[in-house]
C-alpha cells in the first residue's frame, strides 16, 4: 500500500522532491519483490522439502505399520536412529507433498517399557543421539497398545492384524508393514511401491515388497498393499491362525507370481541380529508348529481372491478402488475405538476416542 500511495504521490504533486520520491518508490518496489519471492520460495520449500503445505487434504496414506516389544533390550533407541532416522531420509519432497505418512506402533498391553509415556516421543536421531532432520515437517508417530488374548494361549502371538486394522480404521490407503528392527535403504521407494500396486490389472489386488538381502531372500519378509482393497479379499490382513512366524510366507504366495512383485528399486535391511542372542529371538518364540497351516491357508485365500476377482465386474470399479470395503465389513472388522485396544497416543487418538464415543452411543 505504501508503495501505491507514494505513486499516487508523485503523479499527482510534481515538485523537486520527484527524484527522491521516484528513488523511495524503487527502493520499496524492490524490496517488495524480494520478499515476495521469498515468501514464495518458502511456500515452495514447505510444500516439497517438509512442511507438506502443499499436500491436499485427501492426498493417499500411507501407514507404515511395525509391531514392536521390548524383551531383554529396549528398542527406542534403534528405532530412532535407524527405523525412523531412515523414513525421512528415503522419502522424497515429492513424496511427501503427494502422500500423508505416519508411522504406527503396536504393541502388548502389559509391555513395560512401552507402557510409560515416556517411551512415546520418538524422534530420528543420528548415531550420537542428536535430532537430525529437524527442518522438515514431522513424520506423526503413533502408539497402539493392543490388549493380549485373556486366555494366554497364544503367548506368542504378534498383533499384526489388530494393528493393520485400527491403520484402515484411521484412513489408510496403503499399509507397509515392517518390522521394528528393520531400516529403509533406497529413497523415493513410496512411488516405486505405488505405481507398482497400480500397475496390477485390476489395479491394486496384489502385493509389493522390497529386497531384503538378509533373513530368507526367497519370501517378501516386508510388504506393502493397498489396505482396502487388501482386507475386502481376505477379510484380515494376515491369517487369524498364525502366530507370528508364517505370515510373510502366506503373503508371499497367496496372491500368486502375477500379483506379487518384488521391488529391485525399494530396498531395505533387516537387522534382525539386534534383538537376537545365540540365534534365539530375545522378544518372542517363532510357532514352527504351525508350517503345517500354511498349504491350506495359502489355497483358502487364493480361493476368496478368485472369488473376488470373479465378482469385480458386479461392482462399482470406481468406489471398490477408491475404498474397496463395504460399510457392513467395515462395521463388523472395526477394531479401532473398540475395547481390544487398550490406549493410543499420538494424532491417532482422537480418530480412536471419536470412535469409542460412537460405539458407545450406539448401545
Amino acid at each position: 500500500m505504501e508503495v501505491l500511495s507514494l505513486y499516487r504521490r508523485k503523479r499527482q504533486t510534481p515538485s523537486a522532491e520527484s527524484p527522491l520520491l521516484l528513488k523511495r518508490v524503487r527502493i520499496l518496489f524492490a524490496t517488495s519483490c524480494a520478499a515476495l519471492i521469498v515468501t514464495n520460495i518458502a511456500r515452495y520449500c514447505r510444500g516439497f522439502g517438509g512442511g507438506g503445505g502443499s499436500r491436499p487434504e485427501n492426498a493417499p496414506f500411507v501407514a507404515i505399520v511395525a509391531c514392536t516389544k521390548s524383551g531383554n533390550d529396549e528398542p527406542a533407541k534403534f528405532m530412532e536412529q535407524k527405523l525412523l532416522a531412515s523414513i525421512y531420509k528415503t522419502i522424497t519432497q515429492r513424496e511427501r507433498a503427494r502422500y500423508r505418512v505416519e508411522l504406527i506402533l503396536g504393541y502388548d498391553h502389559d509391555d513395560e517399557f512401552w507402557r510409560r509415556d515416556i517411551n512415546h516421543r520418538l524422534s530420528p536421531k543420528n548415531s550420537a543421539g542428536l535430532d537430525i532432520y529437524e527442518e522438515l515437517e514431522p513424520i506423526p508417530v503413533n502408539y497402539v497398545s493392543i490388549r493380549k488374548d485373556p486366555t494366554g494361549d497364544r503367548p506368542n502371538r504378534i498383533p499384526f492384524n489388530e494393528l493393520c486394522q485400527a491403520a484402515l480404521d484411521y484412513g489408510a490407503t496403503y499399509i507397509v508393514r515392517i518390522n521394528d528392527d528393520s531400516e529403509f535403504v533406497t529413497t523415493g521407494w513410496i512411488t516405486a511401491a505405488t505405481n507398482a500396486l497400480k500397475s496390477f490389472s485390476p489395479p491394486f489386488v496384489g502385493v509389493v515388497g522390497p529386497t531384503c538381502k538378509q533373513g530368507n531372500q526367497k519370501i517378501m519378509t516386508h510388504d506393502m498393499v493397498h489396505a482396502p482393497t487388501h482386507i475386502s479379499i481376505f477379510d484380515t490382513y494376515y491369517p487369524e491362525e498364525f502366530d507370528n512366524y508364517y505370515v510373510d510366507d502366506w503373503i508371499s504366495h497367496v496372491y500368486g507370481k502375477e500379483r506379487t512383485r518384488q521391488l529391485k528399486d525399494w530396498e531395505v535391511e533387516h537387522h534382525y541380529q539386534v534383538f537376537w542372542q545365540w540365534s534365539v529371538s530375545q522378544r518372542y518364540k517363532p510357532t514352527y508348529k504351525q508350517d503345517e497351516l500354511l498349504d491350506n491357508l495359502v489355497m483358502e485365500g487364493a480361493k476368496k481372491l478368485e472369488r473376488f476377482l470373479s465378482e469385480i465386474e458386479r461392482l462399482n470399479t470406481n468406489g471398490m478402488l477408491s475404498d474397496g470395503y463395504n460399510m457392513i465389513r467395515r462395521a463388523k472388522h472395526q477394531i479401532l475405538g473398540t475395547t481390544a485396544i487398550e490406549r493410543v497416543d499420538g494424532p491417532m487418538r482422537q480418530k480412536h476416542l471419536s470412535m469409542m464415543e460412537k460405539l458407545s452411543s450406539e448401545v
